[in-house]
């Protein structure tokens, strides 16, 4: 038997009630050049039962608790497709959607990674609105490093180059996806573009309250670990600046989550406290904070005055 184009890699942690529909949504594309690898990384719930479930249509890992990185990297050990797939347990493909990342590979065979659209759902699902994937310019790991312009669950790469790197860095999290790309671009991987929808990520609402401290420390993670990207470029300083004031206008809100309906006194308390306790835990953060601040004050005394 021929080994399969490509390796859907699909990590599984207490996404039982889930992972039907994403493997579900790529045996229903009916390639034969596919082969899903699920790996079950020490999940408390039912995802052994559902991943034998489906028999020798899939192949299944299983590992103690080591987080999204290590349990990728145990499927790209394991995987034998040209090209790798890393979709999440909770996101899934549209219909044919390989077919249109496959016709791509083909028609130009020195495309390393390939990155298409993807539509943002609700937690059952329904689609909430799509997100056209921009096209990266000609200093590819610059641009790359300036802003994350894939979507995981959206992108295709090449194995081989994959491994070479080691896989994903397990040292940053939140952002180990991005991270990759940057390493590949650095490396010389030609990347493409393809203005397709082929996928859609699931967005659930309840860990949106959580996720600014863990974006604020993996984008200063990613900034360490590049930063020789912008070394000597005189607007080196302002480039930083620029990917924390995009990070604040993007995940900030996402700190204080929905307290609307608080009296205003009240609400004003719970942000201060919320806020206190990531300046606590990320120190470096304070100075663009006061940097804000300022500004809206100023804004605020211009608007009065």
């Amino acid at each position: 038997m021929p080994s399969p184009f490509i390796s859907v890699i699909i990590p599984c942690y207490k996404t039982a009630q889930t992972m039907r529909q994403t493997i579900d949504s790529v045996l229903d594309q009916g390639r034969q050049d596919i082969e899903v690898v699920v790996v079950n990384d020490g999940s408390p719930d039912e995802v052994r039962e559902i991943a034998l479930s489906y028999g020798d249509k899939i192949r299944y890992f299983e590992q103690e608790n080591g987080g999204i990185s290590s349990a990728r990297n145990l499927g790209i050990s394991k995987a034998t497709g040209e090209f790798l797939h890393f979709l999440d347990s909770d996101d899934f493909l549209l219909e044919d959607s390989y077919e249109k990342y496959v016709t791509a590979l083909q028609e130009d065979e020195t495309i390393d990674v390939i990155y298409s659209n993807w539509i943002m759902a609700d937690e059952e699902g329904h689609h909430l609105y799509r997100i056209r994937a921009e096209e990266i310019g000609s200093d590819t790991a610059l641009e790359l490093f300036r802003q994350n312009r894939l979507a995981n669950l959206a992108t295709l790469s090449r194995a081989r180059l994959v491994r070479e790197l080691g896989g994903f860095d397990g040292e940053i999290s939140g952002s180990e996806d991005w991270d990759l790309w940057i390493r590949l671009a650095r490396q010389g991987a030609r990347f493409k573009q393809l203005d397709q929808y082929t996928c859609v990520y699931r967005w659930r609402m309840g860990s949106l309250s959580r996720s600014f401290l863990p974006m604020w420390l993996s984008l200063r993670s990613i900034q360490t670990k590049h930063h020789d990207l912008i070394k000597g470029l005189p607007n080196a300083n302002a480039f930083i600046r620029e990917q924390i004031e995009d990070l604040l206008d993007r995940d900030l809100k996402n700190l204080y989550g929905s307290d609307q309906d608080k009296l205003w006194i009240q609400r004003r308390i719970n942000r201060t406290k919320k806020l206190f306790y990531v300046l606590v835990k990320a120190p470096d953060l304070l100075p663009h904070m006061l940097r804000r601040a300022y500004k809206l004050v100023g804004r605020r005394f211009r608007t009065t005055s």
